[in-house]
């Protein structure tokens, strides 16, 4: 059987590069099938922008943007116009800014893009074309009417019309009449250019808290809104989709997963999917709610973080490009630090310190030296500045008098030095309103 012997060892050898084919297109095939299923996540921007601020007529530079969840292909936007932009990590961009970007005095917003699968539009974070002042001057203008705005409980910035300039979202506990709301719901006022907007999109029954975010990944800013609701409904959550033109599609309303009730949101992606998530606080503590491809949210997992949590706070405390949580607890007067697994899960809560009855955190670099801080209001007249090691850790605070009793906290570059200021209000100063200048 020679001959049999030796066409058998031909169609071996024939086969063997056929064979070798077939499992390499299985492989690719594989590959490029995950390679395919893997989303990018929306990005997040920490604030400050390096540097904040630039002089009226400068030359161009090269602007640093941190945050978290940037990915090869991310673009910074300057007031919604795509700059040239080097990916350095998960945790870093910089870009390309023109001397034409700093002709004029004016205020930028600074966004980054990720690109599609998944991905989608970051949080706004200003940058100011301004000269420098070691004085600051405050001019009062209200604006709205009864007709407009009714028991406020939330306000959020956001760039809703696409035009370079910062706008308003107010959320209304009620409806205010002669407004023809939705029985048994309440409302968001938009305000364009310090004007309301012909319409005021309605959400659920109550809402509690407010947050901005591109949640459906076309590039516009939603909102989405934590409502009391009705002894029928329960409490729910409000998604409005963002259509660029300051207008809003109707609201989709869906219950808290896990019977939770209302409690303050934060935004973030914290599983990197390319949907954004939130974080609830509840009595005992924070509960993540990832958020899915239909507008819904799905409880995940929840932490005890003490007595009773009133605030949180999201930002990328150990440089890791994972975004992180700051809780305050007004009883047990501590800062909770969650650092994030990339995955929606997080660490062990590390509590720190703080004054009495803790409120509002807010995250920035504060003596710019590229790690995130933390700075606390407490109702003790006090703001508590927390620097950050860089690590997830955080030094003793220092605390500075903030007022008697106060009630939120704000950060900007209030006289464009490019560092970081607090504005804190204070319900029983006349003055209504102290500022904290970093100098």
């Amino acid at each position: 059987m020679p001959t049999l012997g030796w066409l058998t060892t031909e169609r071996e050898v024939c086969m063997r590069p056929l064979g070798k084919a077939i499992i390499f297109t299985v492989i690719f095939a594989v590959l490029c099938t995950r390679l395919a299923a893997q989303t990018n996540p929306v990005p997040f921007i920490s604030k400050p922008l390096a540097p904040s601020a630039a002089l009226p007529g400068a030359q161009g530079f090269t602007l640093t943007v941190n945050g978290a969840g940037f990915v090869q292909g991310s673009i910074v936007n300057w007031n919604g116009s795509a700059r040239v932009t080097t990916f350095v990590s998960p945790a870093r961009l910089t870009a390309a800014i023109l001397a034409s970007d700093l002709a004029t005095a004016r205020s930028v917003l600074v966004t980054v893009l990720n690109p599609f699968p998944g991905g989608g539009l970051s949080d706004a974070v200003s940058f100011g074309v301004t000269t420098s002042t070691t004085t600051l001057s405050l001019t009062r203008r209200d604006v709205g009417s009864s007709l407009i705005i009714d028991q406020p409980v939330g306000m959020i910035e956001g760039d809703f019309s696409r035009n370079g300039i910062p706008n308003l979202a107010v959320a209304n506990h009620q409806c205010p009449p002669p407004q023809l709301c939705v029985l048994s719901h309440s409302d968001i006022a938009i305000l364009l250019e310090g004007s309301p907007s012909a319409t005021e999109p309605v959400t659920g029954p109550s809402p509690v808290s407010i947050v901005s975010g591109d949640f459906n990944g076309d590039g516009f800013l939603d909102l989405v809104t934590i409502n009391e609701g009705t002894i029928s409904t329960g409490a729910t959550i409000s998604t409005l989709l963002g259509k660029g033109d300051g207008t809003f599609e109707a609201h989709a309303d869906t219950p808290i997963p896990g019977g939770l009730g209302p409690g303050i949101v934060a935004a973030g992606d914290f599983n990197g999917d390319g949907n954004l998530d939130l974080v609830m606080t509840d009595p005992s503590g924070i509960s993540i709610l990832l958020g899915n491809d239909n507008r819904t949210f799905g409880i995940s997992a929840s932490y005890n973080t003490g007595n009773l949590p009133v605030f949180v706070a999201v930002g990328d405390f150990n440089g890791d490009g994972k975004l992180d949580l700051a809780v305050s607890d007004v009883m047990a007067n501590t800062i909770s630090i969650l650092l994030g697994n990339g995955d929606g899960t997080f660490q062990s809560p590390v509590d720190y310190s703080a004054g009495p009855f803790p409120e509002n955190i807010l995250v920035a670099d504060f003596n710019h030296d590229g790690k995130a801080d933390l700075a606390v209001l407490d109702n003790n007249s006090n703001v508590s500045i927390y620097l950050g090691n860089g690590d997830g850790t955080f030094k003793t605070k220092v605390d500075y008098p903030a007022g008697t009793a106060n009630t939120a906290l704000s950060t900007g570059d209030f006289n464009g030095d490019g560092i970081p200021d607090l504005a804190a209000s204070d319900s029983l100063c006349p003055a209504s309103l102290v500022l904290q200048t970093d100098r």
